[in-house]
């Protein structure tokens, strides 16, 4: 009889409840116009940049013009872009010919 196990009296676990999140009203965020963000004397200047564009499949004899370009500083590499099925390399245009 010594070796019977005793039946052991399990304590109930604790369910644990989370904690109501806080509502803020929309009203004590006040937006400002756009107009009066923007201080009168800055002055916006608009960009003009302009773009040369290279697809794959363009004649050897372009492709070897922008390469020339970009060797004399004229073109600088830009971005690639996905146009349908080609690929398209960008280049910024820095000096005019």
């Amino acid at each position: 009889m010594a070796k019977e196990r005793k039946k052991v009296e399990r304590k109930p676990i604790a369910v644990v409840k989370p904690k109501q999140r806080e509502v803020q009203s929309t009203t004590s965020i006040i937006k400002e116009p756009v107009e009066t963000m923007v201080s009168d004397n800055s002055e916006i200047t608009k960009l003009n940049l302009k773009f040369v564009k290279l697809c794959d499949g363009a004649k050897q004899e372009e492709a070897k013009e922008i390469g020339d370009r970009v060797q004399r500083g004229e073109l600088k590499w830009s971005h690639f872009s996905v146009d349908g099925n080609k690929n398209c390399h960008h280049y910024l245009i820095i000096k005019k010919l």
